[in-house]
């Protein structure tokens, strides 16, 4: 029995938590006999059986080290331990915040959560996902602009947090509404009399609101 071990195989599941699986590859292990233990550094103890996939969210954020005890259900005293430091879940996603719209593009602004500002979630470690009806953009730049919008249009985009390659896992995407703006109106024409002015133009397609600001001599607006 002595060889027989479970690896521990590990995914994110989403912000803060994570799946976990202790693998047993013998052939020849009797699987029925075999219990794995889970123990993690935030206090959570698992216990599964060998091959099954587990779910957990974690009372901490950043990584853990996992303890995978390898055990005999008819001998308690056989037993193989294991450790997995640096077992990281998914991070928090950001926050998007809408900075500036035209009538075919948006500019958001990526607001990090707190804990991704620390060591535990450095720069070095996560970049960040946009997604939208258009496509995706991709990066660690704290400011985007989503282009090929439509004008006078709702979108729902989702942000996600990503941790690089040698760590795997994904937050729980986040999702906000943002819009774009009308067309320009086209056509203006001013005609003007004595005491007052009149100004026309060409209706826009999905604009039922119109705004015209004037400026007096003294750069008053009305």
């Amino acid at each position: 029995y002595c060889y027989v071990f479970a690896e521990l195989a590990h995914e994110s599941a989403g912000t803060n938590m994570l799946k976990l699986r202790g693998e047993v590859s013998n052939a020849d292990a009797d699987l029925t006999d075999i219990t794995v233990t889970l123990e993690l550094s935030d206090g959570q103890v698992l216990d599964t059986t060998p091959n099954s996939d587990v779910t957990v969210t974690l009372n901490q954020y950043g990584p853990v080290t996992v303890k995978v005890k390898t055990g005999s259900s008819a001998d308690a005293n056989q037993e193989i331990i294991r450790y997995y430091n640096n077992v990281y879940p998914g991070p928090p996603s950001p926050l998007i915040q809408p900075s500036e719209s035209t009538s075919t593009s948006v500019t958001i602004d990526i607001i990090k959560p707190d804990i991704l500002d620390t060591q535990t979630f450095n720069d070095n470690l996560v970049e960040y996902i946009v997604t939208y009806n258009n496509g995706e953009v991709r990066g660690k730049n704290s400011s985007y602009v989503l282009e090929g919008l439509s004008p006078a249009s709702e979108y729902v985009i989702q942000s996600q947090t990503v941790l690089t390659e040698n760590y795997g896992g994904a937050s729980t995407p986040e999702s906000f509404t943002v819009y774009t703006g009308p067309n320009s109106v086209s056509g203006v024409n001013c005609l003007v009399r004595e005491k007052e002015v009149n100004i026309t133009w060409e209706a826009v397609d999905s604009a039922d609101i119109y705004m015209v600001t004037m400026r007096d001599l003294d750069g008053n607006e009305h």
